[in-house]
């Protein structure tokens, strides 16, 4: 049986007996701490995070990680991908310092990482189910096609972070800063999203069905082709967005907003902005 496989029916056991016992809470190995603050940084991680999106990660060895490793071997302190395809449930890993650390394909329940520094890391394939993530640095970070069912990413940084497909649905980014973000293909269906800064994102065939857009800010962002219907986009400030094959039928904004932006008649607008001439863009 393929080595996936495994760990996905391993994490799925492991979800069934957290439902069943609700066990509690066990302190993690020295080695995981030593493996957090050992965690490789990358050049696109040392830059300077957004200013005044969260405050400064605590560095050093993480003083109260709570994690029960379901499957593999033993974490292995002096290796960056020793926590790629692990199942970890209950992670407290508030304010830790875990720039660059490779979690592709790893499976967190109820991860505690508010604070967290991530900058740079990996977590391509990732399954992180009601993640805490309340005001976390993840610059640059790769989270392409992670699984983040009700993510609370409120007040997070992520500048320039690559979520192509992942799956944000009903996740909490509320004030959380995207600039520059790439989502395209990522499915934010019923998201809260009011306050968020997604300056020159792009979101490019994204599903924002039904999301809270209120008072977000999208200057500059691509939503060609992104499905906005039902989406509550009033105060959002649309200047310089590409709305070309955008569906915003039901959405709730003005006239004055789409003012701002640009498209062209495949544009799907409201019923009653059906008139409205969008100006072309390019």
């Amino acid at each position: 049986m393929p080595a996936r496989t495994i760990s996905i029916l391993a994490f799925v056991s492991a979800v069934m007996l957290w439902v069943i016992h609700a066990p509690e809470r066990r302190p993690a190995p020295d080695a995981l701490r030593a493996l957090a603050a050992a965690a490789p940084a990358t050049d696109a991680a040392r830059r300077t995070p957004h200013a005044g999106r969260a405050p400064a990660a605590r560095h050093g060895a993480i003083e109260s990680a709570s994690v029960v490793p379901m499957k593999g071997p033993a974490v292995n302190a002096g290796r960056g991908d020793a926590l790629a395809g692990r199942v970890i449930m209950h992670a407290d890993l508030q304010g830790a310092s875990l720039i660059g650390v490779d979690l592709r394909w790893a499976h967190l329940l109820e991860p505690d990482l508010r604070h967290a520094h991530m900058a740079g890391a990996d977590l391509r394939e990732a399954s992180l189910i009601r993640a805490d993530l309340t005001g976390a640095v993840l610059a640059a970070a790769n989270l392409r096609a992670a699984y983040l069912p009700r993510v609370t990413l409120a007040f997070a940084d992520l500048a320039e972070a690559d979520l192509e497909g992942a799956s944000m649905v009903r996740g909490d980014l509320a004030e959380a800063f995207l600039g520059w973000a790439n989502l395209r293909y990522a499915n934010l269906e019923d998201a809260d999203l009011g306050g968020a800064d997604l300056s020159s994102a792009n979101l490019d065939r994204a599903r924002l069905v039904g999301a809270d857009l209120w008072g977000a800010t999208l200057r500059g962002a691509n939503l060609t082709d992104a499905d906005l219907r039902g989406a509550e986009m009033r105060h959002a400030d649309l200047s310089g967005a590409d709305l070309t094959r955008a569906d915003l039928r039901g959405a709730s904004l003005t006239s004055d907003q789409l003012a701002s932006a640009c498209g062209d008649a495949s544009t799907r607008l409201p019923d009653v902005l059906a008139t409205t001439i969008l100006a072309p863009c390019g």
